[in-house]
């Protein structure tokens, strides 16, 4: 799993799902406001820390499991865009 083409499947995969549930979220029918886009980042960042530290290191294999910290850095890099997009 060291090819580079994976790696960039992969962590174009994170950050697009996380702009895409804050595009959603801040766009979509309901219109939060901003006050509920961090109370959202908030969870969702627990969510893939946990994710990310946790549950990738005991149900992934090292060479599956690649880089946490940069997963989880595209994860909320996506949460950004999406909130201030």
């Amino acid at each position: 799993m060291s090819d580079p083409s994976y790696d960039t499947i992969s962590q174009s995969a994170h950050f697009f799902s996380a702009c895409a549930v804050m595009l959603w979220l801040r766009y979509g029918r309901w219109g939060y406001t901003h006050e509920h886009l961090l109370v959202f980042v908030a969870i969702f960042g627990l969510f893939c820390l946990l994710k990310e530290f946790v549950y990738d290191y005991v149900f992934e294999s090292a060479e599956a499991r690649g880089s946490s910290l940069k997963d989880f850095a595209f994860y909320f890099l996506g949460m950004l865009v999406g909130g201030f997009a």
